[in-house]
């Protein structure tokens, strides 16, 4: 009980470091955009630096909020380290709306095109198939391809591995 009398609010730390986070997310997504890279990010080094600067920020939002409590539980570091995530996952959300609403309204059809470019003999199965079916899979591609949901996923992705950065550092750091 009497711990919860030194419990610093994280609501501070999560947004301070959850801003600095989504900065540095909105400046790999825009670097990627404005080289043309943002068809596909898989194996592009700035995937990797997006990664690395998500680990040492929610470590440092961590280490930053432990240092004012004096003290860190393992639920504590946890919860400071999905608020950076979730704050950062709202940047990247923004950021696939303004890109696929705004900057590039047909970016479903790029995405479609780009993946029919790199992968031609499976667009030839697709191509192969009734066409009841081959309009069924195309919707369901479109749907997964649409601004909105490439948002969602970029937002549960930022949870997801926030949830395994924020568990290892806080086991890493915690002091209780």
């Amino acid at each position: 009980m009497d711990n919860l009398h030194n419990d610093v609010a994280k609501r501070p730390f999560q947004v301070k470091w959850g801003i600095i986070a989504g900065v540095v997310g909105l400046a790999v997504l825009a670097y990627q955009y404005a080289t043309g890279n943002h068809l596909s990010s898989s194996g592009h080094w700035s995937t990797w630096v997006s990664m690395v600067a998500s680990v040492i920020i929610i470590h440092l939002a961590v280490s930053d909020y432990k240092k004012a409590n004096r003290s860190l539980t393992l639920g504590q570091g946890i919860k400071v380290g999905l608020g950076v995530a979730l704050i950062a996952g709202l940047f990247t959300l923004v950021w696939f709306l303004l890109l696929g609403y705004v900057l590039e309204p047909n970016l479903s059809a790029e995405i479609m095109e780009f993946a029919r470019s790199q992968n031609p003999e499976d667009f030839a199965q697709l191509d192969a198939m009734p066409e009841d079916q081959r309009q069924a899979a195309m919707a369901v591609s479109e749907f997964f391809t649409s601004p909105f949901m490439m948002g969602t996923v970029g937002l549960l992705s930022s949870l997801f591995f926030g949830l395994i950065i924020s568990l290892i550092t806080s086991l890493i750091q915690k002091t209780q």
